[in-house]
C-alpha cells in the first residue's frame, strides 16, 4: 500500500474544448443529486445566490462546531494518514481505494466510517474481477489533498467501456483536530448552500461562462475544505443536453462559491513517480 501524510497534489482544472461557446436556457427542472426537483428562473437565480452567499460562513462555523459537540472527549488519531489499497491492478483495471489508518494500527469510529464509504468502490473492483469477460474494466483513481488539519483524497471511479459520461467520484476528508469524518453530506452544511441553492447558484456560473447546452442534473459529488474548514470548492456532476441535439453527456466540474465561477475538471494519468499525479488545466473564459 502506498501511504501518504502530508504531500499535497494540487488539482487545476481545464476547460475542454467541446463546451467552449454557446449559451444555456432557463427554466429547466433540475435532476437527482444536489439540486433534485429545483426550478430555475432568472429571478430565483439572483436571489438564492445572494442567499447562499450570505449563509456561507455561518454555516462552516455551525458546522465544525457541532461537530466538536459530537466528538468531545474522544481520542483524536493525531498519526492519522492515507493508504491506497491497489489489489495488485491487473489487466486493465486500475485500482486505488483510499483507507484511513494510524501508523499504531488502531482506528476511531471516525476513521471507520470513512472507510466504510469506499466500500462500495471495492464491491466495483470485485464485480468486474469476476465477471471477466475481456471486455469491461475498472478504474479507480484516487488524489491525496491534505492541509495542515485536514486529510482529504479524491477519487474518481468508473465501469468501461461507457459512453456519455465520466463515471462517479467522491471526497473524503478527515479532520484531526477533532477526529470528524467529512463526506459530501457534511460539506454541503458547511458551506452555508442548501441542495437547490447550490444547484441554481452552479446554473447560474454555467450560463455566465457561455457555455453550450442545458443542464439536466446537478449532483455535489466532492469538495475542498482549508485549514478553517471552509469549504473553497465544490465538485458537481453535471448532466448537460447538448443544443439542437438528443445527445447528452456528463462530467466533472468544480465551483468556487467566493467567486461565482465554474471550471471543468481534467485528471491526469501520467504518474509522478511516488503514487501521485497532478491535474492541470486553466480557467473557464468568463
Amino acid at each position: 500500500m502506498k501511504k501518504y501524510t502530508g504531500r499535497a497534489i494540487f488539482l487545476c482544472f481545464a476547460l475542454a474544448a467541446a463546451v467552449a461557446a454557446g449559451g444555456c436556457g432557463t427554466g429547466r427542472r433540475q435532476g437527482k443529486g444536489a439540486g433534485a426537483d429545483a426550478f430555475l428562473t432568472e429571478d430565483s437565480l439572483e436571489a438564492e445566490s445572494e442567499s447562499a452567499a450570505g449563509q456561507e460562513e455561518a454555516g462552516a462555523g455551525t458546522a465544525l462546531q457541532d461537530n466538536k459537540e459530537q466528538r468531545a472527549g474522544q481520542t483524536r488519531a493525531v498519526d492519522a494518514q492515507i493508504e491506497l489499497m491497489s489489489f495488485g491492478n491487473t489487466g486493465r483495471n486500475i485500482v486505488e481505494i483510499p483507507q484511513f489508518v494510524t501508523e499504531s494500527g488502531e482506528s476511531t469510529r471516525a476513521m471507520e466510517d470513512l472507510n466504510a464509504e469506499t466500500e462500495p468502490l471495492q464491491e466495483l473492483y470485485e464485480k468486474v474481477k469476476e465477471e471477466d469477460d475481456g471486455v469491461s474494466f475498472v478504474e479507480i483513481r484516487s488524489y491525496i489533498m491534505p492541509t495542515t488539519r485536514f486529510l482529504q483524497v479524491t477519487t474518481t471511479y468508473c465501469e468501461y467501456p461507457t459512453y456519455g459520461t465520466w463515471g462517479d467520484l467522491m471526497t473524503l476528508a478527515y479532520d484531526t483536530e477533532t477526529d470528524t469524518a467529512i463526506t459530501a453530506r457534511e460539506a454541503l452544511k458547511m458551506s452555508g448552500y442548501t441542495g437547490d441553492q447550490l444547484s441554481l447558484s452552479v446554473h447560474k456560473a454555467f450560463v455566465k461562462a457561455g457555455l453550450s447546452g442545458q443542464i439536466e442534473s446537478t449532483e455535489m459529488e466532492g469538495f475542498e475544505l482549508d485549514d478553517t474548514g471552509k469549504v473553497t470548492a465544490i465538485y458537481m456532476k453535471l448532466g448537460v443536453r447538448a443544443e439542437e441535439s438528443d445527445s447528452s453527456f456528463e462530467a466533472f466540474y468544480r465551483y468556487v462559491p467566493t467567486t461565482g465561477k465554474i471550471f471543468m475538471m481534467a485528471f491526469s494519468d501520467e504518474d509522478e513517480g511516488d503514487g501521485s499525479r497532478e491535474v492541470g488545466g486553466s480557467e473557464m473564459t468568463q
